[in-house]
C-alpha cells in the first residue's frame, strides 16, 4: 500500500512490476487517452458522480465499515463526526457542531498538503466562533473554494477538513479528534485527493490547453514507493495521508491531467484505458488491512514526509486501531505485543549518525524513536516470552508514548564458542562451553 507509486509502463505491458508483487491493494491504473479539457467541466464532475452512484450500487465492501457501520447504498453514514464543514451557498461556508445536523447528513472528507496558507486559516480559539456564525468562500486559499465546489457538485453538503474542524491550539481537542481518526475517513461517502496540489493556494482543478492526450505512465496503489511520483503528485509524499488513503472507502483523486476514482473493489480513470485488463488483478486484490503485513505499512509508511517527530505514532494511529481490532492484537509503541520477536528487530535502512529526534517522543526500542525509512529484515526468533508490557502514560502535553516500559525476557542457551588456536598457524579448534543464562531486560526511556 503506497502514497506514492508512479510507474513508468509501455503501451499493452501488463506484467506489475516485481517491487510490488504480492502486495498490491489495486491494479495498475493507465493515464493515456482523451479527457475533458479541466477537472472542473460538468463532463468530468458528471464522471465521478457516475463513479459514486456505481460504487453505491454494486460494490458491498464499500458500503460497510470495520465496525459494522456504513451507508447502506446512499451518500449517508451511520455517524458525522463531531464538527464537520457546512457548505451553506456558492459563496458561504460555517463550521457545525454535528449535534446541530440531521444525523443521516452524509459528509466528504478533503486529503490534502498543509501549506502557510492553510495554517493562516486554520481553526483556533480565537476564531472559533467566527466560523460557527459563518465565513465568505471567498476568505479561503483557491483549493479549499475549489474543494467547497467540487464536493456540493458530488451532492454533498458537508465536508470535513482536518484544519478547519480541529481547533489547532487546543491540544486537548486535537488528541480527541486524533483518536477518531480512522471512523471519520472510512465513515466518509467519499474523500476527495488534492492529490496534484503542493500548496492550498494551488487550484484543485486542471485546466490544460485542449484534451489530455495519451501518458506512458501510471497510478499504482500498492507496496512500496517511487520517488518519482513526488513532482507529479505532491500530496502522496505526505505520511498522514497513507491512514486517509487506506481507510477512506472511495477516494476521488483530482490530478493535473483526469480524475481517478479508488474504492474498495474498483480504480477507474476518466480515459478508461485498459479497464478490462485489470478485471481478474482487481478480483484478486487483497483490500481489508488486516490481510497486510504490517511490516509493509511501516516501511512505506516511514519513507513518507512528517513535519512533526511528535506525529509519527499519532498518524498511523488510525490504521494500527483498525489493523489490532481486526487481528486482535495488541498495539504497543509502534509494535505488536503478538508479534513482538519479529517487530522488536526493526532496522534504519540508512542510519549513519542521523541522532534520534529531539525532544523524544517514543522509547529507545520503539520504531518510532528514530526518523527514516525503516527495515524488517529475516524472521530470527531471539525473543522467547515477553513476561510483560507495561505502558505508562504521561500527560498529554508531554508526550504520549514517551515514558513507556517493556519488560521482556529471553530463554537461556546452552552453546559451545569455537575460536581458532593461531599457535601452529593450522586453524586447529578448542571448545568452551559457555551458558546464556535467561535474562530479564526492562526497556524505557524513565
Amino acid at each position: 500500500m503506497t502514497t506514492t507509486s508512479l510507474l513508468k509502463s509501455t503501451e499493452g505491458n501488463e506484467s506489475q512490476s516485481p517491487e510490488f508483487a504480492g502486495c498490491s491493494h489495486h491494479p495498475l491504473l493507465t493515464i493515456g487517452g482523451h479527457t475533458s479539457n479541466s477537472t472542473s467541466s460538468e463532463k468530468s464532475i458528471s464522471r465521478a458522480r457516475e463513479w459514486m452512484d456505481r460504487c453505491h450500487r454494486s460494490h458491498r465492501s464499500c458500503a460497510t465499515t470495520m465496525d459494522g457501520s456504513g451507508d447502506g447504498g446512499d451518500n449517508s453514514t451511520a455517524r458525522l463526526p463531531d464538527r464537520v464543514v457546512h457548505i451553506i451557498s456558492a459563496n458561504k461556508i460555517r463550521v457545525a457542531e454535528s449535534s446541530t445536523i440531521t444525523p443521516e447528513a452524509g459528509y466528504a472528507c478533503l486529503s490534502h498538503r498543509w501549506s502557510p496558507e492553510t495554517e493562516a486559516v486554520s481553526l483556533k480559539r480565537a476564531n472559533l466562533e467566527t466560523y460557527k456564525r459563518g465565513v465568505h468562500i471567498s476568505s479561503l486559499p483557491q483549493m479549499f473554494q475549489d474543494v467547497m465546489g467540487a464536493v456540493n457538485q458530488l451532492g454533498l453538503e458537508y465536508v470535513w477538513i482536518d484544519s478547519l474542524c480541529i481547533v489547532q491550539d487546543d491540544l486537548g481537542d486535537w488528541h480527541q479528534v486524533a483518536s477518531s481518526m480512522a471512523s471519520i475517513y472510512e465513515g466518509a461517502a467519499i474523500t476527495v485527493f488534492a492529490t496534484s496540489c503542493a500548496s492550498s493556494s494551488d487550484s484543485l482543478f486542471s485546466n490544460p490547453n485542449g484534451t489530455t492526450e495519451a501518458s506512458d505512465m501510471t497510478f499504482h496503489r500498492g507496496c512500496g514507493s517511487n520517488v518519482e511520483g513526488q513532482a507529479i503528485f505532491p500530496l502522496l509524499t505526505r505520511a498522514w495521508v497513507l491512514q486517509e488513503r487506506l481507510l477512506s472507502r472511495r477516494i476521488l483523486h483530482f490530478t493535473d491531467r483526469e480524475l481517478f476514482w479508488e474504492c474498495r473493489e474498483a480504480t477507474w480513470c476518466e480515459c478508461r484505458r485498459d479497464e478490462d485488463s485489470w478485471t481478474e488483478r482487481r478480483r484478486q486484490a487483497k483490500r481489508d488491512i488486516k490481510d497486510t503485513e504490517w511490516a509493509d505499512i511501516v516501511e512505506t509508511y516511514s519513507d513518507l514526509e512528517l513535519t512533526l517527530a511528535k506525529d509519527k505514532l499519532t498518524a498511523i494511529e488510525g490504521i494500527a486501531t483498525r489493523f489490532g481490532r481486526a487481528k486482535n492484537w495488541n498495539y504497543v509503541c509502534g509494535l505488536w505485543a503478538e508479534n513482538f520477536e519479529n517487530e522488536f528487530l526493526w532496522r534504519r535502512y540508512h542510519s549513519g549518525d542521523k541522532p534520534r529526534p529531539h525532544p523524544r517522543t517514543a522509547p529507545t526500542w520503539s520504531r518510532a524513536s528514530v526518523d527514516g525509512k525503516l527495515l524488517f529484515p529475516g524472521n530470527p526468533r531471539l525473543i522467547d516470552e515477553i513476561c510483560n508490557v507495561s505502558l505508562i502514560e504521561p500527560p498529554v502535553e508531554a508526550g504520549r508514548h514517551a515514558l513507556s516500559m517493556l519488560k521482556l525476557s529471553v530463554r537461556a542457551v546452552d552453546a559451545h564458542v569455537c575460536h581458532d588456536d593461531q599457535d601452529d598457524g593450522g586453524g586447529l579448534h578448542q571448545k568452551k562451553s559457555l551458558m546464556l543464562l535467561p535474562l530479564t531486560v526492562e526497556l524505557s526511556t524513565l
